[in-house]
């Protein structure tokens, strides 16, 4: 079985395998309003290769971390909100905290991963986010200096 990782998954595997291999898809790209198919667009991610022997454990954990085996978001989840003004975006992702941590974390390690995995791939909505978000935090500390004195 192959497994090709395109968030967290790039940094934080907790499942055996016997290959990594570094790539991308094409015609889809990573947004996070859980929607965006451009035929002209690729994401990079990590493939895995799972041992036919860990097969079974390694799907039954994906699926529990997961929640599913392939994840496109699509309109009919309960959770889409659709495209948004791209500072709203950062906003939420500077001030959410779900159950793995706080989502500025998840932005910021999928970037520096990215850049990492591939370093002349362009990815210009996650960019533009982490910039964002990084931003948003930077004002945020230099307010409470302020308020402090």
């Amino acid at each position: 079985m192959w497994v090709f990782g395109y968030g967290s998954l790039i940094w934080k595997v907790d499942f055996p395998y016997e290959r990594r291999v570094p790539g991308f898809i094409r015609g889809h790209v990573r947004r996070f309003w859980q929607h965006g198919h451009e035929a002209d667009q690729v994401t990079w991610g990590v493939a895995y290769k799972v041992a036919d022997a860990d097969v079974e454990r390694v799907r039954a954990h994906l699926d529990y971390r997961e929640k599913a085996m392939v994840y496109i978001g699509t309109t009919s989840n309960s959770e889409f909100v659709g495209p948004e003004p791209i500072e709203l975006i950062a906003e939420r992702i500077a001030t959410s905290i779900g159950p793995s941590g706080p989502n500025r974390d998840y932005l910021l390690n999928l970037c520096r991963s990215l850049r990492s995995l591939a370093p002349d791939a362009h990815d210009d909505h996650l960019f533009d986010l982490e910039r964002r978000v990084l931003a948003w935090a930077a004002d945020k500390v230099d307010a409470s200096v302020l308020n402090q004195q």
